[in-house]
C-alpha cells in the first residue's frame, strides 16, 4: 500500500500523528489558497481550509493509490475554497459597493473559474476603492456609460481609468 494511502487510513482511525503529518504535507496547498482569500484574514482562511482538509480526509471512502488520494484532496480543497470565496464575496461586494441591487446583480453573474477573479483582485489591491469599483464593473460586463451612470462619473473618466489600469497590469505581467 502507498504512503499517502497509509497516512489517510491511519488518520481516519484517529491516529493524531498521521493527521499531523497530512496537515504538514498539504500545508503548501492550504497556504496557497489562503493567500488568495485576501478579503479574509490569512490565519482565518488557513484555519477554514485546514478544517476543510480534515473533513476531506474523513470523507474519503476508498483510495487505491497515492495519485487517486492526491487528486481527490486537491479537488475537494479547490471546491471548498470556491465555496468560501463565494460566501465572502457577498460581504465584500456589499462593503465596497453599498448598493444592494448592484451587489445582487454581480453575485448572480456566473464565474466558471473564480481564480480569474482572484487574480484580478490581487492585481487591483493597490488601487483606490473607486478604481477597483470601476474595474469590477467592467469585469462583470457593464459598459462605460452604465458604469458612469451608476457611480455618477463621466464616461470619459471611466474609459481613461480602464485604459490606465489595463496598461499597468500588462506592464507588470511583462516583468
Amino acid at each position: 500500500m502507498c504512503d499517502l494511502v497509509n497516512l489517510i487510513m491511519r488518520a481516519k482511525n484517529k491516529n493524531t500523528n498521521a493527521l499531523a503529518e497530512l496537515l504538514i504535507r498539504f500545508e503548501p496547498l492550504i497556504i496557497n489558497y489562503s493567500s488568495k482569500l485576501y478579503n479574509m484574514e490569512f490565519e482565518d482562511a488557513k484555519q477554514e481550509l485546514t478544517i476543510l482538509l480534515i473533513q476531506c480526509i474523513h470523507s474519503i471512502k476508498r483510495c487505491d493509490n497515492d495519485n487517486e488520494c492526491l487528486a481527490y484532496i486537491k479537488v475537494y480543497i479547490y471546491h471548498g475554497f470556491c465555496k468560501i470565496y463565494q460566501e465572502n464575496k457577498r460581504k465584500y461586494i456589499e462593503e465596497v459597493l453599498f448598493d444592494e441591487e448592484l451587489a445582487n446583480d454581480l453575485l448572480n453573474n456566473d464565474i466558471n473559474d473564480c481564480t480569474t477573479k482572484i487574480d484580478l483582485e490581487i492585481s487591483l489591491k493597490n488601487y483606490s476603492e473607486r478604481i477597483r469599483k470601476i474595474i469590477y464593473l467592467v469585469y462583470f460586463g457593464y459598459s462605460d456609460k452604465e458604469i458612469a451612470m451608476m457611480l455618477s462619473l463621466s464616461r470619459q473618466y471611466i474609459n481613461r481609468i480602464k485604459k490606465e489600469v489595463i496598461k499597468n497590469i500588462q506592464e507588470t505581467q511583462k516583468e
